[in-house]
């Protein structure tokens, strides 16, 4: 592999390119409907390194400045929680000195000293919803580390992986780099991530080489859904045009309501001395956006009073809404964002009229189908067993009692509508 600081000039062009944000992501755009001549079949990855900047920034955007994304990934977290890990020995007892080896490791996991475990899951998994990919490096870390076993994780922010970073000429031909990850018989063996601002000084350049980092060291979580893919997309990228959509609408209903609250009176005459009354403050602005030129268009204010040239007549015109449709249609599209965010109606919105008892449970229950999938097919094959099998590799050197340790993963504690009666009823069917 050659240096990865040897980049040519044709890569600092498409590197430019790739990170500039154009509205060409015809799932991201408000207008792409006109857009639909990007559209192009490829691989998920292709696709994906094509969009996934733009993608990140509008998610990171809509939740900083859309209430109901901001919900969506509140409710999403935590509902997805955090993992427990038990470790026990051949017969199915506790491993005292394993378990004991954990919790102190679990106390402070982060590199940088930032929360427990729970927390590192929690970010790691907002980092799945908002930038569609978690990325974690396992680094043993002995100086200023009293634990016995000196593992500690290093969240990555995934807008750090350079996905555009491609083509580079190997001496292996058996190696090749793809959106940002180096190849070997289609597996990954690096990794290229852009350096953080913590580690650059201010005004350093706008074009950094990236740092390569062994896949061994990475772990790297997010939701396949096609054939080979090894880029994740963010959970909100196929609700983000109707997030757009509602907003402009519930912005123009407001606006429709305030100017419905001006008054103005239009006075025809066709004598012209009345161009010589007093209009008082302009009543007029040059609209420099139209088309055809620059026109005179009047502004309606409340207690204006506006006189019209001879000859010229006035006749007003309302556009209709859509009346009382309009409650349905945001509710309706409320609904589908909320399904394809893997939430209830009523944990994005808060809205549970018309709900019962029974309605809630059977929606509970739907909800904890899918948080079970994601747990014993995402968040522990891809992130929890890796970080495990890690502990106890190094745990083995320190103690070798530690080789019979089996680690076995909890599952949140699932909390019931009414948990009296959950616990009766789990008591009859027993």
């Amino acid at each position: 592999m050659t240096d990865a600081t040897d980049i040519t000039d044709e890569q600092r062009i498409a590197y430019s390119q790739l990170t500039q944000c154009t509205p060409s992501y015809e799932g991201a755009s408000m207008n792409y409907k006109r857009e639909l001549h990007n559209i192009y079949n490829g691989e998920a990855d292709s696709l994906a390194a094509r969009e996934l900047s733009l993608l990140q920034a509008r998610s990171a955007h809509a939740i900083r400045n859309n209430g109901y994304a901001k919900t969506a990934l509140k409710k999403w977290t935590t509902n997805a929680n955090a993992i427990k890990v038990v470790w026990k020995d051949a017969k199915g007892k506790k491993h005292k000195i394993m378990q004991t080896y954990w919790d102190e490791f679990c106390k402070n996991p982060s590199a940088d000293g930032f929360g427990d475990m729970d927390v590192l899951q929690g970010v790691s998994n907002a980092s799945i919803f908002t930038q569609g990919n978690s990325y974690i490096r396992k680094l043993i870390i002995r100086q200023g580390n009293s634990n016995v076993v000196p593992l500690k994780l290093q969240l990555i922010p995934a807008f750090l992986h350079q996905t555009y970073y491609g083509n580079i000429s190997s001496t292996n031909p058996d190696e090749i780099v793809r959106y940002g990850i180096a190849f070997k018989n289609s597996i990954p063996v690096k990794y290229y991530f852009g350096k953080s601002l913590l580690e650059t000084p201010y005004g350093a350049g706008s074009y950094l080489p990236p740092v390569e980092v062994p896949a061994s060291e990475i772990i790297h979580t997010f939701i396949r859904e096609e054939p080979s893919q090894w880029i994740g997309i963010p959970l909100l990228s196929s609700v983000l045009i109707s997030l757009y959509e509602l907003d402009e609408l519930l912005e123009a209903t407001v606006a429709k309501q305030k100017a419905a609250q001006a008054i103005s009176m239009i006075v025809e005459n066709a004598n012209n001395a009345a161009n010589m009354l007093p209009v008082g403050t302009p009543v007029y602005y040059k609209d420099t956006t139209s088309e055809t030129g620059e026109k005179i268009v009047f502004k309606a204010k409340g207690g204006n009073v506006q006189y019209t040239n001879k000859g010229e007549s006035v006749k007003w015109f309302q556009g209709g809404d859509i009346g009382a449709n309009f409650s349905v249609l945001v509710e309706s599209e409320l609904r589908r964002v909320a399904a394809t965010l893997d939430l209830a109606y009523h944990e994005l919105t808060g809205d549970t009229s018309g709900l019962n008892y029974s309605s809630l449970i059977g929606l509970s229950i739907l909800s904890r189908n899918r948080l079970e999938y994601l747990h014993n097919f995402l968040f522990i094959p891809l992130r929890e067993r890796p970080i495990t099998d890690a502990f106890k590799e190094l745990a083995i050197i320190y103690n070798k009692k530690c080789a019979t340790a089996i680690p076995s993963f909890q599952l949140p504690k699932w909390r019931g509508t009414d948990d009296l009666k959950d616990a009766q009823s789990d008591i009859l069917e027993l």
